[in-house]
């Protein structure tokens, strides 16, 4: 069976320019968020609104949704473009066509923020604006600090020079920007990454965010992201700004298991530092190179938070799904746990509820 393409019409609506706001920031209405987060394509089932939320919206860009007349769908995320994705979700969707001895062409229904279903076109406004070295994505939903529950600070890894400014946010990001959180990025020049320059940074950036409105600031991170966003709970200026931190797979350096944080005296003395009042939410991972014994670190930040009455999560997990990154030498790696759909399904609800309302609930009650 040929796989089928998007019309020409499709094509040049799905691959448009994306429409810019004015500044200074205007947030999002609800009647814009309802229109790209209401499905309303063909084969309206339980499973297509499940799989439209969960692994589209709740998904990171570049991201598309492809759907046939009788309900065989596909999806795809954190391609390169959004052609890439596009054809992704065209080829899980004929597959699907194909398992069920069926030929109906498969079409995109919605890439990245836009929608090109015909009678359902619509784009997203798309925003953008600072706040001092915070920036905004084009993907997330902004409510504004009136209407949002808070706004999370997404700070991503360290990798040598690699330069991981734009690249695409972990899914359980977007899980929280559809819970209501709006989300900016901590993006940093690999020349410059040093962890005194980003702790300075948020250091001055922190109190511009509350200068605007947000209610509440949640930091979150991945590696050497997660290990800055507990590192500026020491600072008593920043400190008190910050509500809530998710740290996943913690890590100071790529160095692997040399890392400065690797040994468990030193992690101890770090959670130990740690104010008592943000909500702390941390996730550790088996076969992670970063943190060789991620196990014992994750039973020594349990410890020291319930000495002092501390809310918080601290998760290790050894889920041979979550451990699909590979390391140097080619054997599975859980650095990049938290990146996956896995872990997302797992743990996006209860860390949501526990950021919002510090309950464990769900997956998270066990930690």
């Amino acid at each position: 069976m040929k796989l089928p393409i998007v019309s020409a019409a499709c094509a040049a609506a799905l691959f448009a320019a994306p429409v810019r706001a004015e500044t200074p920031f205007v947030p999002h209405t609800d009647a814009e968020i309802a229109r790209l987060t209401e499905y309303r394509g063909p084969a309206r089932s339980e499973e297509i609104l499940s799989i439209w939320r969960g692994l589209f919206l709740g998904m990171p860009g570049h991201r598309a949704f492809a759907v046939s007349p009788d309900g065989a769908f596909g999806t795809a995320w954190s391609h390169a473009s959004r052609e890439k994705a596009a054809e992704g979700a065209l080829k899980y969707c004929a597959a699907r066509e194909a398992k069920a001895k069926r030929e109906n062409a498969c079409a995109v229904y919605a890439a990245d923020a836009e929608i090109v279903h015909p009678g359902a076109a619509y784009a997203l406004r798309e925003i953008s604006f600072s706040v001092g070295d915070f920036t905004s994505g084009p993907e997330y939903f902004y409510r504004g600090p009136e209407r949002a529950k808070g706004v999370i600070v997404w700070q991503h890894g360290k990798h040598g020079t690699i330069d991981q400014r734009k690249g695409a946010a972990y899914p359980i990001v977007n899980r929280l920007n559809l819970a209501g959180w709006d989300i900016l990025r901590f993006d940093r020049d690999p020349d410059y990454d040093q962890l005194w320059w980003a702790l300075s940074h948020l250091e001055s950036s922190l109190p511009q965010l509350k200068a605007l409105g947000y209610k509440r600031i949640v930091l979150a991170g991945q590696s050497r992201g997660a290990i800055q966003s507990l590192h500026i709970l020491e600072n008593a200026k920043a400190a008190p700004l910050v509500d809530a931190v998710l740290a996943t797979a913690p890590a100071e350096n790529g160095t692997g298991s040399a890392s400065v944080l690797s040994a468990p005296d030193e992690w101890r003395q770090t959670v130990e530092r740690l104010p008592a009042a943000p909500r702390i939410a941390i996730a550790f991972f088996g076969k992670d190179p970063y943190n060789p014994q991620a196990e014992e670190k994750a039973a020594l930040a349990r410890q020291a938070f319930a000495a002092r009455g501390q809310a918080a999560v601290v998760i290790y997990e050894n889920d041979p799904r979550m451990l699909v990154r590979k390391d140097a030498d080619g054997n599975p790696s859980g650095h990049y746990g938290a990146a996956t759909r896995e872990f997302t399904d797992k743990y996006a609800d209860c860390l949501e509820a526990f950021l919002d309302t510090g309950a464990k609930s769900g997956a998270c009650a066990a930690f």
